[in-house]
């Protein structure tokens, strides 16, 4: 199931963005400037300042905005979405926040994560433990499945490899190097060394990564990845 297709001719571009804002970013001019950047369909924000959040609310004009605690899904008006929050008990326990859209005859789940940093053994378990809902929710979708965010977890982890492996979802990093994002402490001399890729997107092996790149981190101690999809319209 982790061949890439062939891309059809009624195939759709849709560009998502996700981005670790940092708690303790409060700096919202240089988080819009990343995302008025990257001009993404759709956007994954996770660790919003309070402050952030209530910036939010000034791009409702351009993106239907769901939110839950300090996450939020954004999705691009004019890109004919037609988006609507999932709202369920297993969903609900989820670390993060999950969106369905549809266009054309196709339908989509964007998962937006963002598991326990495994900075001791119940905090790995505990993202072990989302990796597994995570998956739980994969295997029972109909529709194609985005799952983006900062997973906490390098690609070439146990837990990360065990749930690309359960759901036969696809790495966008595949085939474009190791794309470090973490850290990017603002300044910082450390951000040279050591670096590695925790922000991730999978996604649906009927949906083709046309590019992928790592975006500037404005004021974040994470870079944001931007991924170039190509979504069938029919499967």
């Amino acid at each position: 199931r982790d061949q890439p297709r062939s891309r059809g001719l009624g195939d759709v571009y849709k560009r998502q963005v996700s981005y670790n804002a940092w708690l303790r970013n409060d700096d919202w001019e240089s988080i819009k400037s990343v995302l008025e950047a990257e001009n993404p369909s759709i956007i994954y924000l996770t660790e919003l300042h309070p402050d952030i959040e209530t910036r939010i609310k000034s791009l409702q004009n351009v993106f239907h905005i769901f939110r839950k605690k300090s996450d939020a899904i954004l999705v691009r008006r004019d890109a004919m979405l037609n988006p609507r929050l999932v709202v369920n008990a297993e969903v609900d326990a989820l670390p993060g926040i999950v969106v369905s859209m549809k266009f054309e005859k196709v339908e989509l789940m964007f998962l937006g994560i963002h598991p326990a940093a495994p900075l001791s053994g119940e905090a790995t378990r505990r993202r072990d433990e989302s990796f597994d809902a995570v998956a739980s929710i994969v295997e029972e979708a109909d529709e194609l499945v985005i799952v983006a965010g900062d997973f906490n977890a390098t690609s070439w982890s146990s837990p990360f490899r065990r749930l690309q492996k359960r759901t036969g979802l696809v790495n966008s990093q595949r085939g474009e190097g190791i794309q470090a994002t973490w850290p990017s402490y603002p300044g910082s001399y450390f951000n040279g060394l050591l670096r590695i890729p925790i922000d991730h997107c999978l996604h649906s092996p009927e949906i083709m990564t046309l590019n992928r790149a790592v975006g500037d981190a404005g004021k974040s101690n994470h870079n944001p990845i931007r991924v170039d999809l190509i979504i069938p319209v029919s499967r």
